[in-house]
């Protein structure tokens, strides 16, 4: 996918429209420049995902990154 290319703007009002229209895309773009990556996870996996994370006392993002951690680490050993 390319980099987004912001154009000439003819008013505020368009210009507001662009980083509206484009946040998705500005904010995935951000995060690969830091050397992240994004994954799209469906919302209602993203819901059992927060659930399971409030039962156990930590934030979504944390338990999703242990989650993902250890089914490679099971991987790795299938392998």
């Amino acid at each position: 996918m390319g980099r987004l290319k912001m154009p000439d703007f003819k008013t505020d009002a368009e210009e507001a429209a662009w980083w509206f229209n484009n946040q998705d895309e500005i904010a995935r773009e951000a995060l690969e420049d830091n050397g992240l990556d994004v994954v799209s996870i469906p919302p209602e996996d993203a819901e059992v995902a927060r659930k399971c994370a409030a039962s156990r006392g930590v934030s979504y993002e944390e338990y999703v990154r242990d989650l993902l951690h250890r089914a490679l680490e099971q991987e790795q050993q299938a392998a």
